[in-house]
């Protein structure tokens, strides 16, 4: 993921990735919640639950062979509504939507 280019947004940090080997039907997301955003397993669960829940419906709209991560910054309180706009934006500047 180094090699990956870093696009961000105020809730969202997206390292986006294009891969050159085995591609899949469409991108592949992560998300990652640090214990400075949630101190609790149980609220970085339910955030990053949000995120795949948002990005599911994003993901057929995706190219192949992109690896993607989000990272949620500190202070999170965004709505799934904002969340999914970001992760849209982001991923639109990214390249990684058709």
């Amino acid at each position: 993921m180094r090699r990956g280019k870093v696009f961000h947004s105020p809730h969202l940090t997206l390292r986006a990735l294009k891969q050159e080997e085995s591609c899949k039907e469409w991108a592949q997301f992560a998300f990652v919640v640090s214990k400075k955003v949630a101190k609790k397993a149980v609220e970085r669960n339910i955030l990053k639950r949000k995120g795949y829940d948002a990005a599911h419906k994003i993901i057929k709209k995706t190219k192949p062979c992109f690896l993607c991560v989000f990272f949620l910054k500190k202070n999170d309180t965004s709505l799934r509504g904002e969340l999914e706009k970001e992760i849209n934006n982001l991923l639109q500047r990214a390249g990684v939507l058709l």
